[in-house]
């Protein structure tokens, strides 16, 4: 009997499909809606509302007022123009003269102001300075206008031959000392507000020193300082020991007859430069000296003191005349050594004179 084989077993049904009843589905639309409706009305509150405290949400605001457009500008600190004073400026400036701290002086010194410093500051330390001042003149205030003031101004220096009168003397400027200057204009850049500034500009005012034109040769010997130019070394060389010889001469007898010299040094500047000599010291007004004494030999130049201000101290005099400087020009030179030494002595009598009668009431003394 064959044998009977067993049919396969029947393949494995799918899992029962779930369906949802339309009851089901009905409960589910409606608490989409109920939960919906809140959330989407959130959302849009929120992006009306801009971003919260901890920076969500976010886009346009809307409705919120435009930013003011009247708003009146801070005002300038340091404005363009008005009233310059330079106090700030003046007590820098003279603090640095006083110590010859160079690099502190010409922090205050910029453009076409450095050349002409440079040359003065170059020749006062060929010459030898114990210190310098500064004075602004005129007003307490001069107006400036884009940052700019034009100011009348006093630079001088103690220098190795300025006079110095005794203390215990009846001298109005018994132990203070002079400090010999003469005017210059100054160009200011104006800065805080009118109070301090730099200097931009230099020039010479009415008259001109040796020191401002060219570099110095210098000779000193014990009573007298020797300068000209340095083209002309040779002259000041020769010129030298017969100024020492009129100087000691000098000074002796102001000694003898009067108990003290103020001037132990006797300054003389010598050129045989026609066109040099007429330039030192003298002024176009009311007309060239050269004008009016063509033929002279030598004279004897009164400088003048600064004018009281920020940053001197009190042993320097203010307010007059500071004693002399002696200038010997070809006249002086071509008629021999004789005659040279007596022209020489005579200007060192004048520049005794001036320190021993000083005029307190020169025009660099107006203070400001």
């Amino acid at each position: 009997m064959p044998d009977q084989q067993t049919p396969p077993a029947p393949a494995a049904l799918p899992p029962p499909r779930r369906t949802r009843s339309s009851a089901g589905r009905l409960v589910v639309l409606l608490l989409v809606l109920v939960l919906g409706v809140p959330v989407i009305g959130f959302t849009l509150v929120r992006l009306a509302v801009g971003p919260g405290p901890d920076g969500a949400g976010g886009g346009p605001t809307v409705g919120s007022p435009s930013p003011p457009t009247d708003r009146t500008p801070a005002a300038d600190p340091y404005p363009s123009s008005g009233s310059f004073t330079g106090s700030d400026l003046e007590l820098a400036l003279n603090v640095a003269l006083a110590s010859r701290d160079r690099s502190a002086f010409f922090s205050r010194v910029e453009g076409a102001a450095v050349e002409p410093l440079n040359l003065w500051w170059d020749n006062m330390d060929r010459i030898g300075w114990s210190e310098g001042a500064l004075s602004i003149l005129g007003p307490e205030s001069v107006g400036y206008a884009d940052h700019t003031a034009t100011v009348t101004v006093t630079l001088g220096a103690a220098m190795t031959f300025s006079p110095r009168v005794p203390s215990g003397t009846d001298h109005p400027d018994a132990g203070l000392t002079y400090v010999q200057s003469l005017r210059y204009s100054a160009t200011i850049r104006v800065t805080d507000g009118g109070a301090d500034g730099v200097i931009s500009e230099w020039g010479t005012y009415e008259q001109v020193a040796p020191w401002d034109v060219e570099p110095l040769y210098v000779v000193q010997t014990e009573h007298a300082v020797i300068a000209g130019y340095q083209d002309e070394s040779a002259l000041v060389d020769r010129v030298a020991t017969l100024a020492e010889s009129a100087a000691a001469y000098i000074i002796e007898a102001y000694e003898h007859e009067r108990g003290y010299a103020p001037v132990q040094r006797m300054p003389l500047f010598v050129s045989e430069d026609a066109a040099r000599f007429d330039l030192w010291f003298s002024s176009s007004e009311p007309a060239p000296i050269s004008d009016w004494w063509p033929d002279r030999s030598g004279t004897n130049f009164t400088l003048a003191s600064p004018a009281a201000t920020a940053g001197l101290g009190a042993h320097v005099a203010t307010g007059g005349d500071a004693g002399g400087v002696v200038t010997i020009g070809p006249s002086g030179i071509l008629h021999g050594d004789t005659f040279l030494r007596s022209t020489m002595a005579h200007e060192f009598a004048h520049t005794v004179a001036a320190a021993m009668l000083p005029d307190r009431t020169g025009p660099a003394g107006t203070a400001r």
